[in-house]
Parts: structure tokens; sequence; C-alpha cells
């Protein structure tokens, strides 16, 4: 791009001699003033003293930079920017003819240019500032809206997506000299240079977080990619590479019956997608020689080989070396952008005199979370259960491990930033406090609870075939079962132990029995439910979180249920049942084998309830239902009832007001109330009341015949300071439900 002349306003004799001061070291404004190698500023040239250039319209000359860019203080501004300009409305900016409005248009993310916002450019110091930003010093520019709070300080901690609150680029001048840490991204392609630091740094500090101080061992019958041949091969635990990538529509893969690998010849078809090709040089380009990929290292046509592959995803993706993570495009014929045919998209940059501003381009995990890889179930444990990833993005590569973060453009001083015992990046380096960036800090988790997260993660994804919601989730499931939480699972419902609530007892492998004699780790797994009504899914039970499309929700997680006369009993595909003790004796054949129905017996004690249209709604035909459109009642001793004020229903079939349906007492979170939903239970005949110091949680069931049929969810609250208030006995009858 042509040099532009840099403006000078009538304060341009005093920013002149900052920017001298600043060379000769003499200025008390910075820490950094002394050091003119961190921050060098290239001489004016006499096109900038002229201050005119008819590339640049009038309002972009009258900017000033050049002090925008000098101004520096010692002083904490807190959210205050050091300088800020008039930038007006997107719609009044010469994009077409002034190169400086096309750069500041080009710098913007879309949720701006799509902005009808007054902007502003504003000036930081990034000593002051959140994030990795604090480790640098330079002055950068940013792009906002007069916001009280600059976009840093918009940070949710909690937040899982408050990322994309962050999503401002920074504009920033480019020193020349080496090793600097805000370098144009190389016009070539990926910097692999960059990569192979981050690994190495990786693999030598994080020996516990990473799992580097662990001997590798291999993954039974893994099948590899040989690189170098270009054929298939048995990993024999030779470290590999993996690849996680989005399969695309039916047309661009397997069919059933047409084998990826030439028949009886073990070798890659001469023509492969584009990403699997560029996978295999960036193998190459990071020094590795073997490289799994689904498609081509699991025979599609074999069911009995996909099954066992599948079942141990988890061991595939945890002792894979690397996870190459296509997230641009949403086929394999896309490529990895930066790599092999595909390009990146240009990042924006402007030369003004001597002196050139790039954009640090938005955040690259916006562009991650928004990405078609992003969206889909399969790559959800391929992800979270790799030790380091490599993601490409239409943009640049990003970086991040289980100690670590970082992206093509940006070079911050990782070692420096780390803790005391060098396993990972600062809390305030971080995403928030369980997030280094995108995935879990601590991978699936540390506690047995965690799990219930990691399925409400899950369910948002979506699948191409209904048939995979478990499959799809078995290499965490397992994960959790193998690790030390020792979590097992029924079609997915989390076997959950309560461990008298306690985080030791949770961490402890000492307070942790070898099986589950407890009946309660099944019961405490139902208490999920739908936000709204949802398909079924065909193949799966009720009781499941598995049966149902849509995303799920845990209600209270710490839900106690202690009824001895209370059994779980499990129906084999024969007809013939199992006890719950006889399950987990026999849980690692019975669960490889899918040995079991859909079905399990409960002997579980019960209430009556009943659907009411509001007669509000009903006047206007409103079909929508929940509890805006209809009255949720639960009946006790001598037909008296009360109002359930919180209940959602899992089911789209019509519900027949003329019905009683079955409500299922599954717990409650009172653990000194041994006996659960078995005694009297006291709720307010008005409601529920304002602040509960007890919740009960009913599983509502719609008989169907020969099974019953979970349908929705209600949890009931009971107030100490309300006792004297007249209650309903609603300690229901023992029943024996046969659950589908």
């Amino acid at each position: 791009m042509e040099a532009i002349s840099l403006p000078l306003s009538s304060t341009s004799r005093s920013t002149n001699l900052l920017v001298q001061n600043m060379r000769s070291g003499t200025s008390s404004g910075s820490r950094w003033a002394s050091d003119d190698t961190r921050f060098p500023l290239a001489p004016l040239s006499a096109s900038t003293l002229e201050g005119k250039d008819p590339s640049i319209c009038t309002r972009c000359l009258a900017l000033n930079l050049n002090e925008m860019l000098s101004k520096t203080t010692t002083k904490r501004l807190g959210h205050m920017p050091l300088a800020k300009k008039e930038l007006g409305l997107i719609s009044t900016w010469s994009v077409e003819s002034c190169n400086m409005c096309r750069f500041f248009f080009q710098s913007l993310n879309w949720l701006q240019k799509n902005s009808k916002e007054f902007f502003y450019l504003k000036s930081y110091q990034s000593e002051y500032s959140r994030g990795q930003w604090h480790s640098i010093p330079v002055i950068f520019l940013m792009i906002d809206v007069n916001s009280p709070t600059p976009p840093w300080l918009e940070h949710k901690p909690g937040n899982r997506k408050s990322f994309d609150l962050l999503d401002i680029p920074r504009i920033v001048p480019i020193a020349q000299y080496p090793n600097n840490a805000l370098a144009p991204l190389s016009t070539d392609g990926t910097n692999f240079g960059i990569v192979k630091d981050w690994l190495q740094l990786c693999k030598r500090l994080h020996k516990e977080n990473c799992g580097w101080n662990i001997e590798p061992h291999g993954v039974p019958y893994l099948k590899v990619i040989d690189c170098r041949s270009k054929s298939i091969t048995l990993a024999l635990g030779q470290p590999y590479v993996s690849l996680s990538y989005v399969w695309g529509s039916m047309s661009n893969n397997v069919q059933p019956g047409h084998r990826c690998v030439a028949e009886n010849s073990g070798t890659l078809p001469k023509t492969l997608p584009k990403t699997i090709e560029d996978a295999i040089t960036v193998t190459q380009k990071l020094g590795y020689q073997y490289l799994w990929v689904d498609r081509y290292c699991i025979d599609q046509d074999n069911s009995e080989e996909v099954m066992t592959q599948v079942r141990q995803m988890d061991l595939v993706y945890q002792k894979s070396a690397l996870t190459i993570i296509a997230a641009a495009g949403d086929s394999p014929d896309y490529g990895l952008p930066g790599v092999g045919s595909r390009d990146r998209v240009t990042q924006p940059s402007l030369c003004l005199g001597e002196r050139k501003l790039i954009s640090t381009l938005h955040d690259p995990r916006y562009d991650i979370a928004k990405s078609t890889w992003m969206s889909r179930a399969w790559t959800y444990q391929e992800g979270l259960l790799s030790r380091q990833r490599l993601i490409f993005t239409d943009y640049q590569v990003y970086f991040e491990c289980n100690g670590m973060r970082n992206c093509e453009a940006h070079n911050f001083p990782l070692k420096n930033l780390h803790t005391q015992n060098q396993q990972r990046l600062r809390e305030k380096f971080c995403e928030n406090r369980s997030m280094i960036g995108i995935f879990p800090l601590d991978g699936i988790g540390k506690h047995p609870f965690d799990i219930m997260r990691r399925i409400e993660e899950y369910s948002l994804r979506s699948l191409s075939y209904q048939g995979d919601i478990l499959n799809g989730f078995l290499g965490i499931l397992r994960a959790f079962e193998k690790s030390s939480l020792q979590v097992r699972h029924c079609w997915g419902v989390p076997l959950l132990l309560d461990f008298n609530n306690s985080t030791h007892a949770a961490s402890c492998s000492a307070c942790r029995p070898t099986f589950y004699p407890d009946y309660t780790c099944f019961i405490r797994g139902l208490t999920w439910y739908l936000p709204t009504p949802s398909p079924r899914r065909n193949g799966f039970p009720s009781w499941s979180w598995t049966g149902w499309i849509g995303p799920v929700e845990f209600d209270q997680i710490h839900a106690n249920t202690y009824d001895a006369e209370m059994t779980v009993n499990l129906e084999f595909r024969n007809g013939r049942t199992s006890s719950w003790e006889e399950f987990q004796e026999g849980y690692e054949q019975f669960n490889k084998e899918f040995l079991f129905s859909t079905y399990v017996h409960l002997s579980i004690y019960t209430s009556s309830l009943r659907f009411e249209p509001r007669e509000l709604y009903s006047k206007f035909n409103k079909v929508e239902q929940n509890s805006e459109t209809y009255i949720l009642r639960i009946f006790g001793e001598n037909d008296t009832s009360a109002t359930v004020k919180r209940w959602s229903l899992t089911t789209t079939r019509p519900l027949d007001i003329q019905a009683r349906y079955t409500g299922l007492h599954v717990g409650n979170t009172k653990p000194s109330k041994r006996m659960g939903l078995a005694e009297s239970v006291r709720v307010e005949k008005k409601g529920w009341p304002s602040r509960s110091n007890s919740r009960y949680h009913i599983l509502i069931a719609e008989n169907m015949g020969d099974y019953y049929e979970r349908i929705g969810w209600a949890t009931l609250g009971w107030d100490r300071k309300e006792s004297e208030k007249p209650f309903v006995d609603l300690s229901g009858k023992l029943k024996h439900i046969r659950l589908g």
C-alpha cells in the first residue's frame, strides 16, 4: 500500500517534543521512556509535516495519530482512555476514497460493522489493560462507542461466552526490531516457527497439567496415516497427531459400502479432501510422521471396528501429541487456511510515512465459537479431551493446551505469565477461573458433578444422525469413568454419589467405593429437564437426556433421596430384570455390549398430578403448553391439592386435561431429612414460597399402557418460616413403575 503521511495539528510542537524525549529517555511520562528499543518511533517525514495527502479525508487528517500513539502516563486512569477522537457514524466514513477510513472499517468486527452507533478512536496504555496485553509495553488504538467502560472491563467472570464482549481488535504501531510482540502475520501462510515454540514450551513446563510426566501408552489397535508413504499402518506406540474436522454433507462423505482406503492396499486415495491434505502438511511441518483421521483410520464398513474405536475416543485424543482442529469452513474440502490453496483473510494494515499500523484482528475465539466445528456434537469431545489444540480459522491459528493459550497475531512472553509452579497461566491472564480460553481448565472437570455441565454443553450441539447422541459422548463418559472421579453412567445418565456433599470426599480416593451399592446415584442423575418441550429421540429411554432432541439443563445437583423402600432394577433386552447390585458388578460387560433395554423398574413413592388450563389463556385459544397457559396441580391425601409453580414439560405431545398424570418423588435438597418425600411435605396452598429452605423434585410421567414415559419435571418448595400455614400431606403412595 502507498505510504500515507501523518498530519500534525496545532499541538504538533509539543507532540514532537514528547517523541524526542521518549527517544532520548528524558520523558518522565512512561516506564518505557528510557528504553527506546522496546517502543521505537519512526522519524516524521517531510510529507507528514506538510499535513496534506489526497488519499486521506479531512476528518482523518485532523485525528493527529502521532499524539494519540505517543501520549503516555504514570497515573492509573482506570477505564479512561489516554486520548479520544470522534470518528462518527460508519455511514459517514469515506471507505471508498480514504485509505484511513478503509483501514478503520476493515479493523472492525462484524458486530461493529453492522452498528449504527457513534464511534470514537481511543488510545490506551497496555500497562493498565487486562489480560495478556498487560505483559507488553505498547500504546494501542481501539474503535469503540462512547461507553463508560472499555471492552476489557465488560468481561463477566463465569460467562463461558464472555470473550464475545472483548472482541474489539486493537490497532498498534509496528516497531522495526527483532522479537516484536505484535508482528504482522506472514503473507506466506502459517508461521510454523511460532507454533513449534508453543508446543515446546508446553512440553517443557506443563508436565502435570498436560500429562507430559506420564509415560505414554499406545491406543489398542489404533491405525494412523504414515504421512511420508501415504499409507495406513498401526500406531505401535509412536507419537501421532489427530485431526478434528467437520464431515460435511453426505455428498462429501463416506457412503455405505464405499471404502476410503484403496482395496487391500492400505494406501490413501490419490485425491484427498483439502483439509486432510493440509493436515498431512501441518503434521510434517511440525516434525511428526503419523496422523490420525477417523474416515481413513477406521474402517467405516466394519461396524465392530467402528464401535471399538468409538468407545476409546477418550484415549485417541488424550494420547495424541497434538490435535489439529479445522474451525474454518463446513466440509473437509475447505482446507486449512494459510497452509495449502486456501488463503487467509488479509490482516488490515496501513503505512503512514515510515510507521506502519496493523490490526491485531478480533479474538480468534470468536471465530471458533461461531464456527460450524463448534456447533457439531461429535467435535465436542474431540476438543475437550485433547491436550494440545492447534485451531485453524480464516484469519489465523490459535493454540490452547491445558496450561496456556495464544494466537498467531500475538507473541506474548508466555513463560513470564505462568504461575510459580509453571503449570498454567496466572488467573488474570485466563478467560476466567475455570477456563484458560475456550476449553475447561481441568479438561473434563475436577468434581463428579462437572459431568452435568459437560452434558449441558454437549446437548447444545447438533447431530446429523440422532442415533449418534450417545456414541458422540462416550469418550467423555469413559474419561469420567476411568479418571479419579470414577463416575459411571447408564444410557448416558450419570451415576452420582453424594459424598455427603463434601468436596473433600469427591477428590479423596479413600472416600470412594469400588462400586455403587446405592441406587440413589441413579436417581440423582435423573434431575435434568428441558427448558422447552422437544421431540422424542427414538431408540433411547425417556428417562435419559439422550431420549430427547434439545438442550438439557440440570436442576439442583445435590438432590438427595433416602428411602429404604425404594428399589431400582434394570431390564435386559430379553425381558429379564437385573438388580442394581448385579448391574454394578457386571458394569463393564453390560455397558460394552449394550445388553440393557430402555426400561427401568422403580419401586418409588408417587403422587397424582393434573394439568388445568388457565381461564385467561383458554379464551384466546393459546396453544403453548407451559406454566403461563396451564396450572399443574399435585394431589395429596383426601384429594387435597396444591399448585406447583415451577415445572416444565419435556414432551411436545398435547396434554390431556381430563387425565391424571403420575409424579415420581425422585429427591430433595435437604440431606438431613433422611426419608425425603416418603414423609409429609408441606406445600403452601397459595403456591410457591418466596424463600425455600427445601426443594423436592418430581418427575412427571404419563401412563402409556405397559410402561410409563417421562414427560416433564417439577420442583416443590417449602419455607420453614411459613410452617404455621395449612399444608397438604403429599407423602405419596409406593408404586411399581416400569419407566421407558
